[in-house]
């Protein structure tokens, strides 16, 4: 149910935002209404990939104890004391922007609800997400061969098949039969390849 004297405003700090950035959420809080209005919960729901920065959460520039934040980390449950009438309070909160978040209009938004069971409006603001590297992406691409000596010839080589090969970020593939593998997507600049030896053959 929307109670009229209970009313939200969200806003963020940008409008546009990249992986790794930290985005500012501020919502502000009004009791329209003459009375008290009892104690408040405030749901917060965050978009996909990004994520609340422990130790942001200001009441009026005040810092706050952590919310309570679901199992999956997308919607933030915060206690607000009772508002007077024609009070007005302000929350804000500092959130990152995750490698799971997906490109595009990324929307957060929250609702208030009183001790009774009467709610606010539903406030939203949305900010652009984009991934600065998505049109420079690499394949990267190697072979496991198996030699008694670095200095045979390539075309001589017998590749190994089923080796598994990881990146530094724990990223893994397994070579083809002529042991050959590659990994997509890869962001320009330095990287680590390594086998793991549990996969190699016997011998």
């Amino acid at each position: 149910p929307f109670a009229s004297d209970l009313y939200l405003e969200k806003k963020a700090n940008k409008t546009a935002a990249n992986l790794g950035d930290f985005i500012r959420y501020e919502i502000t809080l009004q009791n329209k209404g003459t009375g008290t209005s009892g104690a408040i919960t405030l749901k917060d729901l965050l978009p996909l990939g990004i994520r609340y920065k422990k130790d942001s959460l200001l009441l009026d520039a005040v810092k706050q104890g952590e919310p309570s934040i679901s199992s999956d980390g997308k919607e933030l449950s915060i206690s607000i004391p009772s508002l007077s009438g024609s009070q007005t309070r302000v929350l804000s909160y500092v959130a990152e922007v995750s490698a799971l978040t997906p490109e595009g209009i990324a929307t957060n938004q929250a609702i208030a609800y009183k001790t009774l069971g009467s709610s606010s409006n539903i406030a939203r603001v949305d900010v652009q997400i984009t991934h600065p590297f998505l049109n420079n992406l690499n394949t990267l691409i190697g072979t496991v061969y198996e030699v008694e000596s670095c200095e045979k010839n390539e075309t001589t080589r017998k590749g190994v098949a089923n080796i598994k090969v990881l990146l530094e970020d724990g990223t893994y593939t397994t070579t083809d039969s002529q042991g050959r593998y590659h990994f997509e997507k890869i962001i320009p600049g330095t990287h680590v390849v390594q086998i793991n030896e549990n996969s190699l053959p016997q011998g």
